[in-house]
């Protein structure tokens, strides 16, 4: 059986598929950009499941159908049954993925179309599942640096309405007041929730991302999340056997970013011109300086897929300490916040309770008139 254009995948891979060109995939109803993600453990899970199938010898069609057999979740269904719909009419994985971009990502199915044009489907699978793996560990751990801030939130709008309680509009007014409060909280988790919609659907994505990559503070704790993707991206794609440069451009466009795309694309050019990589690193200002050193190391070593790996997870690690410290400062900021609001009403309404009605006063002044006015 003749393998596919695009790369000598073994046939065990592709043995379900038709030979003859099929149309290529069509567009679903719903863009990818507005449809929700399948939850990050189910992709490991689909990842690497495919890694075993495949390595066990089941074909691309058969290990699709039995994941989908087995699956439990709605939205994975539905991706897996799109997959091997494209399958079925023709298409290579990379492009029956674009089927499911709640699944893979555009730089996910660039991977995908690596692991076929190399033969190295399983492993690449494998190399995917591990790589979201770790971000499901930092999300893991940023969900918990983030609930401490929520949780201020939430007891600040039911701690600050509690002088009320002690003045005239009782706990009526104090029951207004947090439910107001709450509401509104709730309101910027419902605006917050739909954020990525809006962005998707007005095509805000690249320029949210160059603004990301060049403001003060904000660069801080984006940079590293995109370093860390690129070179994840490009230590899979080096592995599988590609040549550096066309490596390079895949781990640009896999990143999503438009900075580290045009980033990657320079470096390409420059060791297409003859240049070190380190050098072309360094010309685009892709890295720290202190990374240089570990690139030259691995490129003149012979392991230089080991050593973007390893500059990966330091880059990924990077990210996610800065982002816990950014929201602990946070959870500080507001405690401090919320304490000087509640101490300022609370001693406003002891000011009230304790201090003399105006009605008193207007009476005092009608008997004294005159008596404390300057003399002429």
């Amino acid at each position: 059986m003749t393998p596919p254009q695009r790369g000598g995948t073994p046939p065990s891979v592709v043995s379900a598929r038709r030979q003859v060109p099929g149309p290529r995939p069509t567009a679903q109803t719903l863009p990818g950009g507005l449809r929700p993600r399948v939850p990050i453990a189910l992709r490991v899970r689909v990842a690497e499941s495919l890694a075993r199938l495949l390595g066990g010898g089941r074909s691309l069609l058969e290990a699709l159908d039995d994941l989908r057999s087995a699956s439990r979740n709605r939205r994975l269904t539905a991706a897996l049954t799109a997959m091997a719909q494209g399958l079925r009419d023709g298409a290579l994985l990379s492009d029956a993925a674009a089927r499911a971009p709640e699944l893979f990502s555009p730089g996910e199915r660039g991977l995908l179309e690596v692991g076929e044009r190399t033969g190295r489907l399983p492993e690449v699978l494998g190399r995917l599942a591990a790589s979201l793996g770790r971000q499901a560990e930092v999300r893991r751990r940023l969900w918990k640096s983030a609930a401490y801030p929520a949780f201020l939130l939430a007891t600040s709008a039911l701690s600050l309405p509690l002088p009320s309680l002690v003045s005239s509009s009782g706990v009526k007014g104090y029951l207004v007041q947090a439910a107001t409060g709450l509401g509104i909280l709730a309101l910027v988790a419902v605006v917050a929730a739909l954020i990525p919609t809006v962005v998707a659907r007005l095509n805000l994505g690249a320029p949210l991302r160059r603004l990301a990559w060049n403001l003060p503070l904000v660069r801080s704790l984006y940079r590293p999340r995109v370093r860390a993707d690129t070179l994840n991206a490009a230590a899979i794609a080096l592995s599988s056997g590609l040549g550096l440069p066309e490596t390079l451009r895949l781990a640009g466009l896999a990143s999503a970013d438009p900075s580290a795309v045009y980033a990657c694309r320079e470096i390409a050019r420059r060791v297409e011109a003859g240049s070190d990589l380190a050098s072309a690193i360094d010309a685009a200002d892709f890295l720290p300086p202190a990374d240089l050193l570990v690139v030259t190391g691995g490129e003149r070593g012979g392991d230089l897929d080991v050593v973007l790996v390893e500059l990966a997870e330091q880059a990924m690690g990077d990210h996610a300490r800065r982002v816990e410290i950014a929201l602990r400062v946070t959870g500080w900021l507001l405690l401090v916040g919320v304490m000087a609001s509640l101490a300022v009403q609370i001693l406003g309404q002891a000011q009230g309770v304790t201090g003399i009605p105006d009605s008193v006063l207007r009476d005092i002044e009608r008997e004294t008139r005159g008596v404390f006015q300057k003399p002429h």
